[in-house]
């Protein structure tokens, strides 16, 4: 995946059953890193802003449909 379009510096997409996961890696010292950061949000231009969640220069595209298994493994690395 190509998280350069968000600002990140790599991107990786794994499907489950009944969700996806979205989780991207970006330079913490990036403005797009702090804007996920500091307002839950990143943008993807010509497409608006998604929610995420963010954490030691990780990402997650929280699209509402994850497990909270997932969400607690996200906040545990």
């Amino acid at each position: 995946m190509d998280a350069t379009y968000i600002g990140g510096e790599a991107g990786y997409k794994y499907q489950c059953d009944d969700y996806k996961i979205e989780l991207y890696q970006f330079d913490p010292e990036s403005d797009a890193y702090k804007k996920a950061e500091s307002e839950g949000i990143v943008t993807l231009e010509g497409f608006g802003d998604f929610s995420v969640l963010a954490h030691d220069g990780l990402v997650l595209l929280n699209n509402g449909s994850l497990p909270q298994e997932v969400i607690d493994l996200f906040n545990s690395l």
